[in-house]
Protein backbone atom coordinates (compact mmCIF):
# COMPACT_ATOMS: atom_id res chain seq x y z
CA UNK A 1 0.00 0.00 0.00
CA UNK A 2 1.57 3.05 -0.89
CA UNK A 3 1.90 6.21 1.17
CA UNK A 4 -1.73 8.21 1.60
CA UNK A 5 -3.10 11.70 1.84
CA UNK A 6 -5.31 10.37 4.69
CA UNK A 7 -2.13 8.12 6.45
CA UNK A 8 -1.20 10.17 9.13
CA UNK A 9 -4.99 11.27 9.54
CA UNK A 10 -5.86 7.98 10.50
CA UNK A 11 -2.41 7.56 12.65
CA UNK A 12 -3.62 10.82 14.53
CA UNK A 13 -7.10 9.86 14.95
CA UNK A 14 -6.08 6.42 16.53
CA UNK A 15 -3.44 8.40 18.58
CA UNK A 16 -6.01 10.66 20.05
CA UNK A 17 -8.30 7.34 20.96
CA UNK A 18 -10.98 8.91 18.87
CA UNK A 19 -13.99 6.90 19.72
CA UNK A 20 -14.26 4.45 16.57
CA UNK A 21 -18.12 4.23 16.28
CA UNK A 22 -17.76 7.63 14.90
CA UNK A 23 -16.27 6.44 11.66
CA UNK A 24 -17.20 5.36 8.59
CA UNK A 25 -16.55 1.57 7.70
CA UNK A 26 -14.43 2.82 4.68
CA UNK A 27 -12.31 4.83 7.07
CA UNK A 28 -12.06 1.71 9.82
CA UNK A 29 -11.09 -1.24 6.82
CA UNK A 30 -8.70 1.90 5.22
CA UNK A 31 -6.97 2.53 8.49
CA UNK A 32 -6.92 -1.13 9.31
CA UNK A 33 -5.00 -2.30 6.39
CA UNK A 34 -2.23 1.41 7.02
CA UNK A 35 -1.88 0.01 10.38
CA UNK A 36 -1.39 -3.23 8.80
CA UNK A 37 0.68 -1.96 6.08
CA UNK A 38 3.08 -0.24 8.62
CA UNK A 39 3.61 -3.14 10.68
CA UNK A 40 4.77 -5.14 7.47
CA UNK A 41 7.36 -2.36 6.23
CA UNK A 42 9.03 -2.92 10.01
CA UNK A 43 12.76 -4.43 9.48
CA UNK A 44 12.78 -7.53 10.31
CA UNK A 45 16.13 -9.96 10.36
CA UNK A 46 15.85 -13.83 9.75
CA UNK A 47 16.86 -15.65 12.29
CA UNK A 48 15.87 -13.19 15.51
CA UNK A 49 12.69 -12.75 17.45
CA UNK A 50 10.62 -10.25 15.99
CA UNK A 51 9.48 -7.12 17.87
CA UNK A 52 5.76 -6.23 18.20
CA UNK A 53 4.96 -2.20 18.30
CA UNK A 54 2.25 -2.26 20.80
CA UNK A 55 1.14 0.66 19.54
CA UNK A 56 0.35 -1.01 16.09
CA UNK A 57 -1.28 -3.97 18.01
CA UNK A 58 -3.79 -1.77 20.04
CA UNK A 59 -4.46 0.10 16.67
CA UNK A 60 -5.41 -3.23 14.82
CA UNK A 61 -7.28 -4.40 17.81
CA UNK A 62 -9.41 -1.49 18.22
CA UNK A 63 -10.45 -1.37 14.62
CA UNK A 64 -10.72 -5.26 14.07
CA UNK A 65 -12.78 -5.33 17.23
CA UNK A 66 -15.27 -2.09 15.55
CA UNK A 67 -15.34 -4.23 12.50
CA UNK A 68 -16.66 -6.82 13.99
CA UNK A 69 -19.48 -4.76 16.05
CA UNK A 70 -20.92 -3.57 13.02
CA UNK A 71 -20.94 -6.58 11.07
CA UNK A 72 -22.60 -8.41 14.28
CA UNK A 73 -25.06 -5.62 14.19
CA UNK A 74 -25.65 -5.16 10.66
CA UNK A 75 -29.40 -6.76 9.93
CA UNK A 76 -29.26 -10.14 8.05
CA UNK A 77 -30.76 -9.77 4.62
Amino acid sequence: MAISDHEPDYLDRLARSEPLDSWQPEDLRAALAVVDDLDAQRPHTAGTARVIDLRLAIYRSRLRYELSQRVEGEPEH
